[in-house]
């Protein structure tokens, strides 16, 4: 599935047919990795009032194994789709079909989805994981999954970071 985010609106080319709704958002091309995503998206788009309301505009979006997160203009996270490992941060191990509000912190610079783990950095420098961890890809030294947000040490000096399938990786000042 290809999803353009346009300053002409949303449209939604791909198995879901063609779906084109109000002007509001950004040009911000996002496409979906794995079986499974292309069902969340285009539920998520369906219901795209409340969409547009909650992340509009993008300065960040990201699409992971079956999840994908985005960072509204607001500072705020938010996440739809596959949640079995936590990987939408809201607390659960619940799927949405529609953006959900990750956490009550706000000021976040920068988020990426990973096959089925999310890592963020906030304004302030730090950085934060979670969703599956079997592996250690969350990075706070457990191998424990986790559905809210963590805080990874105590350093304020992280610029950017990426979620591979099943690794991060992150850049400090």
């Amino acid at each position: 599935v290809r999803i353009l985010f346009e300053g002409a609106g949303i449209t939604q080319v791909g198995k879901l047919g063609t779906l084109v709704l109000a002007p509001l958002i950004p040009t911000v091309e996002l496409t979906g990795h794995e079986h499974g995503h292309t069902e969340f998206l285009g539920q998520a788009l369906q219901g795209a009032a409340d969409f547009r309301d909650l992340v509009c505009p993008l300065p960040g979006v990201s699409a992971g194994g079956a999840h994908s997160v985005a960072l509204g203009s607001d500072g705020k996270l938010y996440a739809w789709g596959a949640n079995g490992n936590g990987q939408l941060g809201d607390g659960t191990t619940t799927d949405r079909t529609s953006p959900v509000r990750i956490g009550s912190l706000t000021s976040w610079r920068s988020v990426s989805a990973g096959k089925n783990h999310t890592v963020a950095v906030r304004t302030d420098g730090t950085l934060w994981a979670w969703g599956y961890n079997g592996d250690g890809r969350v990075g706070d030294g457990t191998t424990t999954n986790r559905a809210s947000p963590v805080q990874i040490g105590s350093l304020t000096t992280w610029q950017s970071v990426a979620a591979g399938k099943e690794h991060t990786v992150a850049v400090q000042s």
